[in-house]
């Protein structure tokens, strides 16, 4: 018995020896492995870092000069949405098919309900991007869902706010070529077309541009 129970003895730590060692082996090989899933993971998170703390190029340009109290990672997606990209001399914008006909754009932070978030009226372009009106205009507002969402975006010029309006957004009207423009009104999640008003009215009511309240809102700014 006890001849039987030292070879037992022998042959365990001999297996031990053998193939304990490349078991080690290969369990460090499977730690040392790359999980495919686990870096798309960490790819994303280091995007999502260096969006919340870096500028990127064009939203450095979009937002040269500009008061706002965006955070970085709002800077970047507005920037991303508006689908611009930037010129070989990095100083303008362009579409993406014609470096000739590069642009600027004007950035025009406002608060039109008072509710201390910002809403951000972009106007861009040229003749080329735009046609006849020779401008784009674009307006960003934050949901429910604390996202910046994409709101007009057509050609016209800086809106004029109206004296009229619903759930504490001004009515917007979009001028540009012609007699009779567009009139836009909040719905409670977007600005949709509400009603044309001709040039003869519009000269009879109370209106504030867009512009003009973006400099006093950022003039206010400390």
């Amino acid at each position: 018995m006890k001849k039987t129970t030292l070879l037992l003895l022998a042959a365990l730590i001999f297996s031990h020896i053998t193939f304990g060692e490349k078991w080690d082996v290969m369990l460090s090989d499977l730690g040392q492995k790359e999980n495919p899933t686990q870096n798309a993971i960490a790819k994303d998170e280091d995007k999502i870092r260096e969006s919340d703390n870096l500028l990127s190029d064009g939203a450095k340009l979009l937002f040269k000069e500009v008061k706002t109290k965006l955070t970085i990672r709002e800077q970047n997606h507005i920037y991303t949405q508006l689908g611009f990209h930037l010129s070989k001399d990095k100083n303008s914008f362009t579409d993406g098919t014609s470096e000739e006909d590069a642009f600027g754009a004007l950035v025009l932070p406002t608060d039109m309900n008072k509710d201390g978030i910002e809403e951000i009226f972009v106007s861009y372009g040229n003749t080329y991007t735009s046609g006849m009106a020779g401008a784009e205009i674009v307006l960003f507002i934050k949901n429910e869902k604390g996202v910046y969402g994409k709101n007009l975006g057509f050609p016209g010029l800086i809106p004029d706010a109206l004296s009229s309006g619903n759930k504490a957004y001004p009515d917007l009207v979009i001028g540009g070529p012609g007699f009779e423009f567009p009139v836009w009104r909040w719905n409670g999640k977007q600005y949709d077309l509400h009603r044309r008003i001709k040039n003869e009215e519009l000269k009879t009511i109370k209106t504030k541009n867009i512009e003009a309240m973006s400099t006093q809102y950022q003039n206010a700014m400390k």
